[in-house]
């Protein structure tokens, strides 16, 4: 049998590494062998970055938009992992923006790794209806008269 080895393992970053064959415990009366290196290309693992759904009421500030990232390898997370850069979350919903939902999407063009490939899955803001109080004025008249006019006020 052959020998063949690499530096690479488990735990070796995306990119290409080197095999190398050699003599091992072949042995022939009839060949001579010539050993070739051959390669071993790591890619990147895919790394799933989901934008967190969120909601608030018509009126509010929108809440801190937040993701999950799901993928990592060999035990690492997101702070010990080789990502650089900052995740761009954002929607275009304003405090003012009307009850219903709003896309909130993720940009990772600052977010660099030699190890991870990025799948992003946008997530969504919903606004609900705020609450308006209609609280009917308490109204006084005599017997006989005509009712006052009938107010409300709202809060």
């Amino acid at each position: 049998m052959p020998s063949v080895t690499t530096t690479a393992d488990s735990k070796s970053s995306a990119g290409s590494y080197t095999i190398i064959p050699g003599m091992g415990t072949l042995s022939s009366a009839n060949y001579d062998f010539e050993f070739n290196n051959g390669s071993l290309v790591i890619d990147k693992a895919l790394l799933t970055i989901a934008v967190e759904n969120k909601s608030r009421t018509y009126g509010q500030a929108n809440p801190t938009l937040t993701a999950t990232y799901a993928g990592f390898m060999n035990g690492e997370s997101l702070s010990t992992s080789d990502l650089s850069g900052q995740l761009d979350l954002s929607t275009l919903a304003t405090p003012s923006s009307a009850a219903g939902t709003y896309a909130i999407t993720a940009n990772a063009a600052s977010v660099t790794s030699n190890n991870y490939a990025f799948s992003i899955t946008p997530g969504t803001l919903t606004i609900g209806k705020a609450m308006v109080t209609l609280t009917a004025e308490p109204k006084g008249r005599s017997y006989g008269v005509a009712n006052p006019q009938l107010t409300v006020t709202y809060t």
